[in-house]
């Protein structure tokens, strides 16, 4: 028959772990990761809104669609496009030139014009942080000028 020895005061139906070789250390690296967890979550100010969509064969005039900014956060009017192309010269940039208005109930107010350069690789541009309202964007050129169809595989917009 074999004997099994249990030291004083401890269980035999309970099993012994061994014991942390580095409690301090495991301890401070809990620590570390739960306010590290903390400082992730805070961040920069996250957005109020945005939306991706893309524009296919699009003229000058196009408009996008609208967006409610009710401003509150501190963050910036963005647009990214990417993947431009057009069906101009092959030479000419690949280019949307976009402007941004604030609608109003007696017309619209221009934001100002952005040039995005975005053939191969994504551009952006920002407007600032813009007050409460209803945003739409209207392409003003493309490739620098008015005559031909453009698309952007991405279009990116957040308020």
């Amino acid at each position: 028959m074999n004997t099994v020895t249990v030291p004083v005061g401890q269980n035999p139906a309970t099993p012994t772990r061994p014991r942390t070789r580095y409690p301090a250390r495991r301890t401070l690296a809990v620590v570390a990761l739960a306010f590290l967890a903390l400082v992730g979550m805070a961040g920069p100010a996250a957005a109020e809104g945005g939306f991706s969509t893309s524009m296919a064969n699009v003229r000058v005039g196009f408009e996008s669609r609208t967006w409610t900014d009710h401003n509150n956060d501190g963050v910036s009017t963005k647009i990214t496009l990417s993947g431009c192309t057009h069906n101009w010269s092959t030479s000419a940039p690949k280019s949307f030139t976009l402007e941004l208005f604030q609608e109003h109930w007696y017309g619209d107010s221009s934001k100002g014009r952005k040039t995005f350069v975005c053939g191969s690789s994504a551009d952006s541009n920002s407007w600032g942080d813009l007050p409460a309202g209803s945003y739409h964007f209207t392409v003003k050129a493309i490739a620098g000028l008015t005559q031909p169809q453009g698309s952007a595989r991405s279009v990116v917009v957040v308020y």
